[in-house]
């Protein structure tokens, strides 16, 4: 009768140490799949962000070729989602007769996060609309 006690025994902690093994392979799985998603939706964000500085760049590049400050680039020229504003004000003290023009690019991250970056630089607009 005794053998069998030992025994049951020496199965039950294997039995308990199969499920802790189990529950900490899970812990384990569980914290490898949050860093996963936390660096993808840093990386994700980072190429938002830099597709929104392209824009940006390319409409205050585009102004300063001679575009109006208020338009729009061509049609499907923009990444989807991203829209752009354009504010222009005139230069102070060593930039007088300048104008300095400031390009913000907005859009939703796949978070639902509203990003902005913004792009400006100074320009003679003499003789613009």
């Amino acid at each position: 009768m005794r053998r069998s006690n030992v025994r049951t025994g020496i199965r039950g902690i294997a039995f308990i140490e199969a499920v802790v093994g189990i529950v900490l392979l899970g812990l384990v799985v569980a914290l490898a799949a949050e860093t996963m998603f936390t660096y993808q939706k840093s990386r994700n964000q980072a190429i938002d962000r830099q597709a929104m500085l392209w824009a940006a760049s390319g409409q205050l590049q585009r102004i300063a070729a001679g575009a109006a400050p208020d338009s729009q680039p061509p049609e499907d020229m923009l990444p989807a989602g991203i829209s752009l504003q354009t504010q222009t004000q005139a230069g102070e003290g060593q930039w007088q007769g300048f104008t300095r023009v400031t390009v913000t690019a907005t859009a939703m991250s796949y978070g639902g996060e509203k990003l902005c970056e913004q792009v400006s630089g100074f320009m003679r607009m003499e003789g613009r609309p």
